[in-house]
């Protein structure tokens, strides 16, 4: 089972990363995060483009952490 945050995003880079501010995290995840963590979208299934993301929130299920401390993520909007 993946690990997975949830949160706001609050910052759209030009890279296609965004910055989230973590509000929940999963009950079984394996690892420790951030407050704020930067998303690599590995997956985008929220139906806008990464720029029209800015104030909504998401589910990032965990793929990795990158070479750069982004979180590899598959994405959905979260209600």
């Amino acid at each position: 089972m993946l690990d997975f945050v949830i949160g706001r995003v609050t910052n759209v880079f030009n890279d296609g990363t965004f910055q989230i501010n973590v509000t929940h995290i999963g009950t079984h995840n394996k690892f420790r995060y951030n407050t704020f963590e930067t998303i690599a979208p590995a997956s985008n299934n929220t139906g806008y483009h990464v720029t029209r993301l800015y104030g909504m929130k998401v589910r990032c299920h965990i793929r990795y952490r990158d070479l750069y401390n982004r979180l590899y993520a598959d994405v959905v909007l979260e209600p």
